[in-house]
């Protein structure tokens, strides 16, 4: 579970009034650190836990009225073929490998009675790992994102730049049987007992009391032992959301976890992040993702946050959260054009500074905000290459990045859609938009989510 911290929000969890209120955690110095925007220096002195759920499903679906719908409430999103499912594996004795058909799949059903352990996470986030007879696990996670605007922030990163996010689906149908399967016991691990016991400096995760109905008497909270208290509280997290979406564990290590050392804190064994920001095409893939990110408000990743995204062995990355609260939040305005703060700093003249900003996180996300990360990596930034340094060629690559990006949004979004791909994008925003009415997420007559990308597109163009 090394990764888990990686399905987790940025924001606080919800919780009832206690008595020990509780300051947030810092990963990272108290002092201001030079060179960085505000939101990179108040992000490095909070505790951060990486990524909102996102999916990369196929909204075509939906269109031809096949929207799978099971018995238990689960509803199943076909994978697009740029994202090619993982299917986990069992060894046979001999050492060959048998197909496991396990959760989640591409078909509308999940056997919630298959569940044999459920464990929690110790920052208390609504979000577990259920796992059945076989491995890996599955993310259970409450969410109040609306589901259609989930998928349809996949489908824009996979347009834009190719990259896919990991797959998920709504379970908030079956919200009554998750509800029961946290709230047994017998499928809790040792991890409960570890979040009941779990304190963020001087104050419990799980409250020991709160106050009663008055707002003055303190009460001892629900639960006899460490562990029954913190299923208590989960069943409260969860009953508070409105959404419960499942995701498969994506497949690689975040950026956050390859910023660690390999071994022994030396410049002879550095952390992997200095591979991969040396390879021109990942960095540039980089750029291209926050141009991707920041047309729709959401700044949390590669400039903040590097919990966001997954990479494998080979490099590909797998994109872990789309939205933050900021860019849900761009969805619900009047305004057609909506918030464009970080839609600003894609305009042309402020891309050297953007590329520049995000050079200035790698080294202090990777020096000063994860414990055992690569402090030689300054150092490292400041090596001749290519007739200047590593850390211009980097910044090249990046804006080169945004470069491409912001054409690729531009020509999706903002022209005429004459093109193949340019129709899929506008089809798949008006479908998504009528999947959330549906749901009651939105109400008919707003600003739909096609008018709102078309807008932000020629927003963007003019500032070019």
């Amino acid at each position: 579970m090394s990764e888990s911290h990686a399905y987790t929000r940025t924001a606080r969890t919800n919780r009832a009034p206690t008595l020990q209120p509780r300051q947030p955690g810092h990963t990272g110095p108290t002092q201001q650190a030079a060179g960085l925007t505000p939101t990179q220096n108040m992000i490095l002195q909070l505790q951060r836990t990486a990524g909102n759920a996102a999916v990369n499903a196929l909204l075509r679906q939906y269109a031809q009225g096949k929207e799978a719908a099971s018995t238990d409430g689960v509803h199943a999103a076909q994978a697009p073929v740029t994202q090619r499912a993982v299917t986990p594996v069992q060894r046979r004795a001999g050492g060959g490998q048998v197909t496991v058909q396990r959760w989640p799949t591409n078909t509308p059903n999940l056997d919630w009675s298959q569940t044999q352990s459920i464990t929690a996470l110790q920052s208390g986030q609504p979000v577990l790992f259920f796992k059945d007879q076989t491995d890996p696990p599955v993310v259970v996670k409450a969410e109040d994102a609306p589901y259609g605007l989930t998928l349809l922030n996949a489908f824009m990163h996979d347009q834009v730049h190719g990259t896919p996010t990991i797959t998920t689906k709504d379970a908030s149908g079956n919200k009554n049987q998750i509800l029961s399967l946290i709230a047994d016991s017998s499928k809790s691990d040792a991890s409960w007992t570890d979040l009941g016991n779990a304190k963020d400096g001087n104050s419990w995760i799980v409250p020991r009391t709160e106050y009663g109905p008055d707002g003055k008497t303190p009460v001892e909270t629900k639960g006899n032992t460490p562990a029954e208290k913190a299923r208590y509280f989960m069943v409260d997290q969860f009953s508070k959301k409105p959404k419960i979406q499942i995701m498969a564990v994506a497949v690689g290590e975040s950026g956050r976890k390859l910023a660690h050392k390999d071994a022994a804190a030396t410049d002879q064994n550095p952390s992997r992040i200095r591979q991969l920001f040396d390879d021109g095409a990942y960095v540039t893939r980089l750029g291209q993702l926050t141009a991707a990110d920041l047309f729709v408000e959401n700044a949390d990743r590669v400039l903040t946050n590097y919990g966001n995204w997954m990479t494998n062995a080979n490099n590909a990355i797998t994109l872990i959260d789309n939205m933050d609260d900021k860019s849900q939040a761009l969805w619900g305005k009047d305004d057609v054009v909506g918030i464009h703060t970080y839609l600003d700093q894609l305009a042309p003249s402020n891309r050297d500074k953007l590329a520049k900003d995000l050079v200035t996180w790698l080294a202090t996300e990777v020096r000063n905000g994860i414990k055992g990360g690569d402090a030689g990596l300054k150092a490292w930034l400041k090596e001749p290459q290519g007739g200047g340094t590593r850390e211009q060629t980097i910044k090249q690559q990046l804006k080169q990045g945004l470069d491409q990006g912001c054409a690729r949004i531009i020509k999706l979004y903002a022209t005429g859609k004459t093109g193949k791909q340019g129709r899929q994008a506008k089809k798949a925003a008006k479908l998504a938009y009528k999947m959330d009415i549906k749901a009651g997420d939105r109400q008919a007559g707003g600003v739909s989510y096609w008018e709102r990308l078309k807008a932000r597109a020629r927003y963007l163009h003019k500032l070019t």
